[in-house]
């Protein structure tokens, strides 16, 4: 197999191949995968037949190298051409492993190839969209008051406040938002993680419509405080891929979480908020939203 460097102009040529798959893992999206290319890993790309296969290596260690499952709708993969094919690549081990394939070709024939092991921080949060676009219920009544509140609060003011669609030729409205979340996060510690989400943002906006990406901006004042950002995952899945806002509104963020899930999710069922990267504050904020379900990750390294 022949990799080349994956890039936004791929899209149209590989966007078939994942019409019709279940892979339930947000980390085979791929509007996502070209979004975060070359920030913490490089991904590249081989056509097998009818399926296609993904590489990731290190930017800055290229011994961290794997590959994701192979995206097919006709071709299966059972672990003993997984195992030749990782082989044939130079690639000692999958990535991103979800459960279900596990169940289809079961964890003993697995293991005759592959040690299985889990991948912390990478199990993504699944909610229902329905649940995230109404609230209801105790154990959302915090979100349903810091609305509440930054609703109070725009009125008391008479500040305006309503919702924008995102499209490429609006795209660039947002940008003041990047830079005034990186001046609110620069308090801190700017981590290599925030550096790379920085970049795959940027990205989004410059190639907003090319990837097939749906976004959403919040105004106050006609100003642009806040946007979100999703992309297909499956049939049934969208992927909540990014949400920025000014921290100085209180309860923005959680109307901006609803509003997306209202308005952006039309046609799938589920909404992934993917993993927290074993992020205690991200877990957290990703628990307080009572998720559905939880898609495990796993790797499987060549015996």
């Amino acid at each position: 197999m022949e990799f080349l460097p994956l890039k936004a102009g791929d899209y149209p040529r590989l966007k078939p191949l994942f019409e019709g798959i279940q892979n339930p893992h947000s980390e085979y999206s791929l509007s996502s995968m070209i979004l975060w290319d070359r920030c913490v890993m490089a991904a590249d790309y081989a056509c097998d037949g009818d399926a296609v296969f993904f590489s990731e290596i290190g930017v800055d260690d290229p011994k961290d190298r794997f590959l994701l499952l192979p995206v097919s709708a006709r071709t299966a993969y059972p672990p003993l051409r997984l195992k030749e094919k990782a082989f044939e690549a130079g690639f000692n081990e999958y990535r991103f492993v979800h459960d279900d394939y596990i169940a289809v070709h079961g964890l003993a024939e697995i293991e005759k190839h592959f040690t299985v092991l889990d991948q912390p921080g990478y199990s993504d949060y699944v909610y229902r969209v329905k649940d995230l676009a109404s609230l209801e219920g105790r154990d959302l009544a915090k979100k349903r008051n810091n609305i509440r509140q930054f609703e109070k609060v725009c009125a008391l003011n008479t500040w305006k406040v309503e919702t924008v669609r995102l499209s490429s030729a609006n795209a660039g409205a947002c940008e003041e938002v990047l830079k005034t979340w990186q001046t609110e996060r620069s308090g801190g510690e700017w981590t290599e993680v925030l550096e790379c989400e920085s970049q795959a943002i940027a990205n989004a906006l410059k190639d907003f419509d090319a990837l097939d990406l749906r976004g959403l901006m919040v105004l106050i004042n006609g100003a642009v405080r806040g946007f979100g950002i999703v992309c297909r995952l499956n049939d049934d899945t969208g992927v909540l891929l990014f949400e920025k806002g000014s921290d100085r509104y209180k309860g923005l963020y959680q109307y901006l979480d609803r509003e997306c899930c209202r308005q952006l999710f039309d046609g799938w069922e589920w909404v992934n908020k993917e993993g927290d990267m074993q992020d205690p504050g991200l877990a957290r904020a990703k628990e307080s939203y009572y998720p559905a379900k939880r898609v495990k990750a796993h790797r499987l390294v060549l015996k």
